[in-house]
């Protein structure tokens, strides 16, 4: 399994969108939807062989609800966790791409 059918297969358990990088939207955003990105660092045996690759993932929630967006986040963290996720950091904010929206950054990482 690699990262995106990890990651995908989590959100799509929450049936709303999501989307891999920022979206432009030609319209109106969905009032409640999650983005993501990541990056990954490999780790080494002594011989220089790989035996894993730490990928370090920012999901982003947003939401023109704060109580809505703060469930969600609550909701992504367990299932994250069950998936074999670490948190590594969360900041609460709003948006300038996304003006009137409520916006929690949240950071894991998982080593596949």
């Amino acid at each position: 399994m690699n990262i995106y059918e990890k990651i995908d297969g989590i959100l799509a358990t929450l049936e709303l969108p999501f989307y891999y990088l920022m979206p432009e939207f030609a319209r109106e955003p969905p009032q409640l939807f999650i983005t993501y990105n990541f990056y990954n660092k490999p780790s080494f045996f002594g011989d220089g062989d790989e035996i894993a690759s730490r990928f370090f993932v920012t999901f982003g929630i947003f939401g023109k609800d704060n109580s809505q967006v703060n469930n969600l986040y609550e909701t992504l963290k367990t299932l994250l966790k069950n998936g074999g996720f670490t948190r590594s950091g969360t900041l609460y904010t709003s948006d300038n791409d996304f003006p009137k929206y409520f916006r929690i950054s949240a950071d894991f990482n998982i080593d596949l």
